[in-house]
């Protein structure tokens, strides 16, 4: 047992020593990652300690918004999913749950709705799994929609716009009978498109990502892709394609559509869309 404890305090001496190897740069360097993660681990303590003695917590925003109508239209919610939904009514409605103020600028022609930018902690918050922003728009056609976040998911349904565009650092888009010309880029995060019909050009490009497609057999498309290291296949076509880049059409047609896609080393898969009317 003495032995064990003796080599044990040897140990712990040897790594003391280690801060103090090496040039007075990188000793400094050592101390300052270890002053850094002891604040930070402290930072959280004290937030831990305060929420269960004091029941304190980070101020949470509940906010509800309905506005008028504007034919363009911004959304950024930074690290925040989005959720993007039709519905009957006139006004855009605006549900949002978040550690920052929410912020709406209207003018006549254009609508920018974001978040106020504050960086806090809030690891503890009771709400902070349900952060998120939920937007319900006319269905009527816009001009103009651009949806966006840096690391957070992005989805939206049944919105009709002549043009649209989705963009995400590293969260994944999902669009489903969206209408108008599409554009949908990430870095990192997957894209899945799902069409009830394919009239307007549509163009997708992620580094990393992979890129679902769903669409009616019954439309004439011209497919230009290239993935570098990832694989295309498609049921359009029946097999699995090795090159990795070319132009396919899918539906022979008189003017078809071209959809344009491209990832440095996600797959590809283009699949048919079975439509079953009731």
């Amino acid at each position: 047992m003495r032995r064990t404890q003796h080599i044990l305090r040897i140990l712990r001496m040897k790594r003391i020593k280690g801060l103090y190897k090496g040039s007075t740069a990188e000793r400094l360097l050592r101390l300052f990652i270890l002053l850094a993660l002891l604040s930070g681990i402290a930072a959280v303590l004290l937030q831990f300690l305060a929420v269960r003695r004091f029941g304190w917590e980070p101020t949470v925003y509940r906010e509800r918004h309905e506005v008028d109508f504007n034919p363009r239209l911004s959304i950024n919610t930074s690290n925040m999913p989005l959720e993007v939904f039709a519905h009957d009514g006139e006004k855009i409605i605006i549900e949002y749950t978040g550690e920052t103020a929410l912020l709406i600028n209207e003018d006549s022609d254009f609508l920018r709705i974001s978040r106020e930018e504050d960086f806090k902690i809030s690891l503890f918050s009771r709400d902070m799994l349900n952060y998120k922003m939920t937007v319900w728009l006319p269905r009527k056609a816009f001009r103009e929609i651009k949806l966006s976040t840096v690391s957070a998911d992005i989805s939206a349904q049944e919105l009709t716009a002549e043009s649209f565009a989705a963009s995400s650092r590293s969260g994944n888009v999902t669009l489903r009978d969206v209408r108008g010309i599409i554009s949908v880029n990430t870095r990192f995060g997957d894209v899945e498109l799902v069409f009830d019909e394919f009239s307007e050009p549509c163009a997708v490009e992620t580094d990393a990502g992979n890129v679902s497609v769903l669409m009616p057999g019954s439309f004439g498309v011209r497919l230009d892709y290239f993935t570098d290291g990832g694989k295309f296949t498609s049921d359009f076509f029946g097999r699995e394609f090795k090159n990795h880049k070319g132009v396919l059409y899918m539906v022979s047609g008189a003017n078809p559509v071209h959809f344009t896609v491209r990832t440095n080393s996600g797959n590809l898969v283009f699949h048919k869309r079975i439509i079953y009317i009731e």
